[in-house]
């Protein structure tokens, strides 16, 4: 199969060139993988599901909290005969005394419409924001006897419970900046985890195909190159052994062109000397035997003159 010189050189130069270029390229990719792989923790998912979730769980406990004491104050026979008189300011002063004792932040007075009009809000701290939810929100929280108001970073958690016939009070809490921040962060790195599972899955495979064209690419520049790297070697000898094959065949007038290599070069050197010499010591073979032949023409006549 490999049986002249240029093909043995030819698949000596590509294992050459080829092996160690695609063990490194596998190695490589291999290893690219596998820490690409490592990025994909399920636990890292779980730990900041679970972040999330305690965070979630304890606002809903806020917002129990508040519902359960806005039902409380809303059933205070106080307020209710306050409420009834239309004794708005002194219904104000009670709630908001009442909502500071049970350590709320807020408490609203609201008039269920259409449309809903708020009668008062009361803040019970120096950096107290009033919740502004829309009326649909505010009458679905009716309903629902709580609301969270801020979107995902939620800023308050509020209470909401009926008071009276066509009004309904609103008291909560307002979170601490920090939390709304947590949550939006970890919202942030849950979402930015869950495409990382899409990126690295991408990747793998993306750098397994990178390293098949690579290795597609890379031994098609071995082959050519050990093409090339052979047929310079093997074409001076090739040319060489022709030049045996002529010259076994008689032909004593050819020359090879000496190349390659300085030991082949030598060698196409000495193998036109010696045809030189070959074709020198032709001639004066063919020169003595005509030599000879002249004599022994002369040796006859000269018998025959003598005859």
């Amino acid at each position: 199969m490999l049986g002249t010189l240029r093909q043995r050189l030819l698949a000596l130069f590509l294992l050459v060139s080829i092996i160690p270029s695609l063990g490194l390229t596998l190695f490589v990719t291999f290893y690219l993988s596998r820490s690409i792989a490592a990025l994909r923790n399920p636990e890292t998912e779980n730990a900041l599901s679970q972040s999330l979730e305690v965070i979630r769980e304890g606002i809903e406990r806020l917002g129990n909290d508040a519902r359960q004491h806005a039902e409380v104050m809303a059933l205070d026979p106080a307020a209710r005969r306050l409420l009834d008189a239309g004794n708005v300011a002194d219904l104000e002063r009670r709630l908001r005394d009442e909502a500071r004792s049970r350590g709320l932040d807020y408490v609203c007075l609201y008039k269920v419409g259409p449309p809903v009009q708020r009668i008062f809000g009361a803040r019970l701290g120096p950096r107290i924001t009033l919740p502004e939810p829309e009326q649909e929100s505010l009458l679905a929280a009716r309903e629902q006897g709580g609301l969270i108001t801020g979107g995902e970073a939620p800023r308050q958690v509020s209470g909401v419970a009926p008071m009276g016939k066509g009004y309904m009070l609103l008291a909560g809490y307002q979170l601490d900046p920090e939390i709304s921040k947590e949550i939006l962060s970890l919202q942030k790195n849950l979402v930015m985890y869950r495409k990382l599972g899409v990126y690295t899955w991408i990747s793998e495979r993306s750098l397994w195909i990178f390293a098949g064209i690579w290795t597609l690419v890379l031994g098609l520049l071995s082959f050519g190159l050990a093409y090339l790297v052979s047929r310079g070697i093997a074409r001076p000898v090739l040319e060489l052994r022709g030049g045996m094959e002529r010259v076994s065949g008689g032909d004593l007038s050819h020359r090879v062109t000496p190349s390659g290599t300085q030991e082949v070069r030598f060698l196409g050197k000495t193998f036109n000397e010696m045809v030189e010499e070959l074709q020198t010591s032709r001639r004066a073979l063919v020169r003595a035997e005509r030599l000879a032949a002249w004599r022994e023409v002369a040796r006859a006549v000269a018998h025959e003159i003598r005859n």
